[in-house]
């Protein structure tokens, strides 16, 4: 799935493995008419690897991905927070990701909790290098996030519910129409 969203002339693959799995409908709106057209994967249900995968965002321009948003996500468990158990499949991912991109790559090291972050293609100057920048910030083409033992988008003051997050953000500008 990786390969056809970074890959040009990917739209047909991964838009045909997305048509594949169930559709989550919410009670509050069954017909999905509240999402944006980017959104149309986001109530599909996927697992990979013990992970809940949500496609959070999908664009495409003639026959390549040109945005996409992939979470992974599953409860922490011990040995968490001592022990990123995320790291196998960051590696398996980041191992897909440098071969693309030639090992064109920017690693922030989150000390915390053994997360970090991994950029490539990045366009922004070095000040900007930084766990701390936004994705936007960063200027980069693809991202990958390792967030174990998080509470995600919640402050961690706020709640005692903690996750392993894996996440690849990839936007695209100018694809190949071919």
């Amino acid at each position: 799935m990786l390969r056809s969203i970074v890959e040009p002339g990917g739209k047909t693959d991964i838009e045909n493995l997305l048509q594949t799995s169930h559709q989550n409908h919410s009670s509050s709106d069954p017909t999905d008419s509240a999402l944006m057209p980017y959104e149309k994967y986001f109530r599909k249900l996927y697992s990979y690897k013990g992970f809940e995968l949500s496609i959070r965002y999908l664009t495409t321009k003639g026959y390549s991905v040109t945005g996409c948003d992939l979470q992974f996500k599953r409860p922490s468990q011990f040995p968490a927070p001592f022990l990123n158990r995320n790291r196998k499949l960051i590696r398996e991912l980041a191992k897909l990701l440098r071969a693309f991109y030639f090992d064109n790559c920017i690693e922030v090291k989150d000390q915390e909790y053994g997360g970090g972050q991994l950029h490539f293609n990045v366009c922004s100057p070095s000040y900007c290098w930084n766990s701390s920048c936004s994705f936007e910030e960063w200027q980069s083409e693809c991202a990958l996030y390792n967030e174990p033992y998080s509470s995600g988008s919640t402050n961690p003051k706020d709640t005692d519910i903690r996750n392993d997050f894996i996440i690849i953000r990839f936007r695209k500008e100018n694809p190949p129409l071919s």
